[in-house]
């Protein structure tokens, strides 16, 4: 659902059952905070976007995530950092070109 930005608040409920039954999974905090992100709820989102960040620190997809959370926000250094390190990792993940136009925006 969050991949396509729709049903957000289910995959919200889906999301935080399997935080309970794997709490500390980098992918759930990831996928809960774009969720979070996506309903314009920045602040909740940059609670479980850090948390999968410091789990799995140097992936991409929650680099570039962080990165259109602080762009969002207003903090343009952070999402440059986190989007120059994004794509620094690697150039192949899934929202690579996302990654590019937003950075290309913010330079």
């Amino acid at each position: 659902y969050t991949k396509q930005g729709i049903k957000l608040d289910e995959a919200i409920t889906l999301a935080n059952k399997a935080n309970q039954l794997q709490p500390g999974n980098a992918s759930i905090q990831d996928s809960l905070g774009w969720a979070h992100y996506q309903k314009k709820q920045y602040q909740k989102a940059r609670e479980y976007l850090e948390a999968a960040n410091k789990i799995d620190a140097g992936n991409p997809t929650i680099l570039y995530h962080l990165g259109a959370l602080y762009f969002a926000d207003g903090n343009i250094k952070d999402a440059r950092k986190m989007l120059t390190a994004a794509l620094e990792k690697s150039t192949r993940f899934e929202e690579a070109e996302q990654a590019k136009k937003l950075l290309s925006e913010i330079q």
